[in-house]
């Protein structure tokens, strides 16, 4: 069966319903943001019709109280598609309950606008079977985008709040509630159903920053300050130390007394980690760019020493400073942690044009540390420079084979030999090259060097402790 609407006739208007009508008219006609009204549904629920709509109608709906007491689809048929089947349906199960019920819907004005209402109606049962539904229909737009608007600040207040990883929290001076999410107990080490009051903050602040944090806190209350910020420490129950940036607002009554804190809680540790470590990078900086000024002095003194000419000193000082930079380099790449022995020696003697098959270099992966880096690369240019000029490198088919290994007592074992150069001979003088081989590994690292001189060139080996030579973990 179809429900249709009976257009209202004063002949067919029960006594009882003039009389109700009359009462609600006053009330009615007086309403801003209201609009109360009545429909009778015939005893077999077939049709129903408006007996009576208060002058808001037209106010809060756009269509005149005679247009929907003539025709009760004027107003019916405002109502947005999506909740007419969510109304009708909570019309029935009131009727069937004789109960109220209230509900939100949205309506659809004729000039298009959309606005909310909230329907509160209630069902009685009248002497002659029909039933009369006594109703207000209240108009909540300000209200419903007031609250749309909140949750949407509320919304993107969580996403922002999530994304930077923002605790927040609350104390309420007077009852001594303190509340913290899960955010703000996770910066303490504190699992997240853990309860916390003022005595467990104070006591999960790290001991270093306790009294400074203790004395910051109560220091801008007396104060009649609006909040503080600080940096501090907090230490878990599992002896995890994390950095945090506290910040607090403080509300007090009109005579200024203090009365609630709201605050946040930003872990910064990664931060703070940050720092310490470019800090620590600048003074290794300085401390390594005067290590490097000392070698490049060294350097320099002992070339124009042992040279025979400036010609001479200025070919070899900018021989040795580039096999300094290149290393540097190496070095810079890898943020000075240190670098591979295999990539110290192909580097070296690449730049003097021994790369396969002239150079033969083989061995386990072993790391230096950077002045063992250094030292070696100079070494390995210096024994470079020399085959180059006068031992393998200088003739057709000669050769450098580079071998290192681990013996046992975890010593370094590195092995230089050339192959298919002229004979090699020991050097009437000891030049800049010879000393810094032999006394610089053995002052500044510990290690032997042993030289011979073969028939097919120079063979030099190197030994030298491990721990003396890798980085430290």
């Amino acid at each position: 069966m179809t429900l249709t609407f009976e257009p209202e006739t004063a002949a067919g208007t029960a006594p009882e319903l003039q009389e109700s009508a009359a009462r609600l008219r006053a009330l009615a006609d007086n309403l801003p943001h209201a609009m109360i009204y009545q429909i009778a549904v015939d005893p077999h629920g077939l049709t129903r019709r408006f007996t009576f709509v208060g002058r808001s109608c037209e106010r809060l709906n756009g269509v005149t109280a005679e247009a929907v007491l003539a025709d009760g689809a004027a107003l019916y048929g405002l109502i947005a598609p999506e909740d007419q089947a969510a109304l009708a349906a909570a019309e029935a199960e009131a009727l069937q309950d004789m109960r109220p019920f209230d509900m939100e819907v949205a309506l659809v004005r004729p000039d298009g606008e959309r606005r909310w209402s909230r329907i509160s109606s209630a069902p009685r049962l009248l002497s002659d079977g029909s039933t009369l539904w006594d109703g207000i229909q209240l108009d909540i737009t300000e209200s419903r985008l007031a609250r749309e608007a909140l949750e949407a600040d509320q919304n993107r207040l969580a996403l922002a709040v999530e994304a930077t990883g923002l605790g927040l929290w609350d104390f309420d001076l007077r009852t001594g509630v303190l509340h913290w999410d899960e955010a703000v107990k996770a910066a303490y080490g504190l699992a997240p159903g853990a309860e916390v009051d003022y005595a467990a903050y104070v006591a999960h602040l790290h001991p270093e920053d306790r009294d400074r944090v203790v004395a910051t806190y109560r220091g801008a209350i007396a104060a009649g300050e609006s909040g503080y910020r600080m940096e501090h420490r907090t230490l878990a129950p599992d002896g995890t130390v994390r950095w945090v940036l506290g910040c607090a607002r403080i509300l007090r009554d009109r005579a200024g007394a203090p009365t609630r804190l709201f605050g946040s809680v930003l872990d910064i540790t990664e931060r703070k980690r940050a720092e310490e470590h470019l800090q620590f990078m600048v003074h290794e900086l300085n401390h390594r760019v005067k290590n490097s000024m000392s070698v490049v002095q060294a350097i320099a003194a002992r070339t124009l020493r042992n040279s025979p000419g400036p010609v001479e000193a200025g070919e070899s000082l900018s021989a040795r400073l580039l096999a300094l930079a290149r290393t540097h380099d190496l070095l810079t790449a890898e943020s000075w942690a240190g670098a591979g022995l295999a990539e110290v020696v192909s580097r070296s003697l690449g730049a003097l044009g021994a790369e396969p098959p002239r150079l033969a270099a083989s061995g386990p992966a072993v790391r230096l540390h950077a002045s063992a880096a250094l030292t070696l690369a100079l070494v390995f240019h210096e024994l470079g420079t020399n085959a180059v000029k006068y031992g393998s490198l200088s003739m057709e088919g000669g050769r450098v084979e580079v071998e290192w290994t681990v013996e046992p007592g975890d010593r370094l074992r590195l092995c230089w030999r050339e192959r298919g150069g002229p004979p090699a001979e020991p050097p009437t003088r000891r030049g800049f090259g010879s000393q810094m081989i032999e006394r610089g590994l053995a002052v500044e690292f510990g290690a032997e060097v042993k030289m011979a001189y073969g028939p097919e060139g120079l063979d030099c080996t190197i030994e030298g402790a491990m721990n003396r030579l890798s980085p430290q973990s």
